[in-house]
């Protein structure tokens, strides 16, 4: 039995590609980092083989653009997808302007409590190869 508050975590390397690989995790929340650039739409919010929808995609933008997730260090958010993305909710988390090691640690640990939080008990997130 899993304690209270706990996660846990498991590394997989999947193959077919991002899309199956979250889609075969069948997670809760699909956690995506995200750097201010692409809060504000200069950048793109996901690799395009991972569809989040556009009602997604425009929710972020829509954030961004009220400062209540601007895609900084230590801020999350939690979204539904409405049946239109990988997994029900998409949790997003902030890496800051210069996303560096530490960056990547801390956006884990905001989006780990933040799942505790909503109660979620199984994430999936989709590093870049810079990342790992």
């Amino acid at each position: 039995m899993r304690e209270r508050n706990t996660i846990e975590f498991r590394i997989e390397a999947a193959e077919g590609g991002a899309a199956a690989a979250i889609a075969a995790a069948k997670p809760d929340a699909l956690v995506l980092p995200v750097t201010p650039e692409q809060a504000s739409g200069a950048k793109p919010l996901a690799e395009r083989t991972i569809t989040l929808g556009d009602g997604v995609e425009a929710e972020v933008r829509r954030r961004a653009g009220s400062k209540t997730f601007a895609g900084e260090d230590g801020e999350t958010a939690l979204l539904p997808t409405y049946g239109h993305g990988p997994a029900p909710y998409v949790l997003l988390a902030g890496l800051g302007a210069a996303p560096d090691g530490a960056a990547w640690r801390a956006a884990a640990v905001h989006a780990a409590r933040q799942a505790l939080r909503a109660k979620l008990e199984r994430l999936a997130v989709r590093l870049p190869a810079e990342a790992v």
